[in-house]
């Protein structure tokens, strides 16, 4: 859930601090109103092209920064532990700045992120549908998430898009120099002490239970 949207000095706002409390759903205005202005912003602080334009006349730099409950989003919570942005209370509070030469800075929780970071983080966190703007129900991997999120799935759902990113993992190394199927699979058996098949089978086995144990539970 976005909590809080602050902008500074960006288009044709000088200072913007909008709180927002639980159960917030619309915000309307009429045409001109500055709708549009607030949701580019928030795109702007997700990682969206960061044009050196929206910088206020006069002013050497626009900056905005959202702040977003992600304590009941599992995946925000994980991906900003794999990213060391993780603070430990669900704290999720995305920054950009540009100034008016066209360098931007990105930072997540006050570390600094690429924007490539930042759209990652943003297509978790919020979801724009325009008449012609990019949807993410048209993603597969989105329909299928939501699928498996109605099944009640997603831990088997998570051993498969770790299958899947192995496997792409082992495609990427073999166009390298040096590296062979065997090789990264004896650098994966080394690690786990295992074959690599049946460390597989045990993470598949593991899903099942816990799947299994959340069905009789519910």
């Amino acid at each position: 859930m976005l909590r809080a949207l602050s902008i500074r000095d960006y288009v044709i706002v000088e200072r913007l601090d909008l709180e927002l409390a639980a159960g917030f759903t619309a915000l309307t205005g009429e045409t001109g109103a500055g709708k549009s202005i607030l949701l580019d912003a928030l795109m702007l602080a997700l990682g969206e092209r960061a044009d050196p334009g929206v910088v206020r006349a006069g002013s050497e730099r626009a900056e905005v920064s959202a702040d977003f409950d992600a304590l009941s989003i599992a995946g925000v919570r994980e991906w900003l532990a794999s990213q060391d942005f993780d603070e430990g209370d669900g704290a999720c509070i995305v920054r950009r700045t540009i100034d008016a030469a066209g360098r931007s800075r990105g930072f997540v929780n006050g570390r600094p992120a690429t924007a490539a970071q930042l759209r990652e983080l943003g297509e978790m966190l919020v979801d724009i549908h325009g008449q012609h703007d990019h949807q993410l129900l048209l993603k597969r991997d989105r329909q299928r998430m939501l699928l498996d999120a109605y099944g009640g799935c997603e831990g088997l759902a998570r051993v498969d898009f770790f299958v899947d990113g192995e496997q792409v993992l082992v495609n990427e190394l073999n166009t390298m120099p040096g590296f062979t199927p065997t090789s990264v699979y004896a650098k994966l058996m080394d690690a786990s002490g295992i074959a690599y098949p049946e460390l597989l089978d045990r993470l598949c086995r593991l899903a099942m239970e816990r799947h299994e144990q959340r069905r009789g539970r519910a």
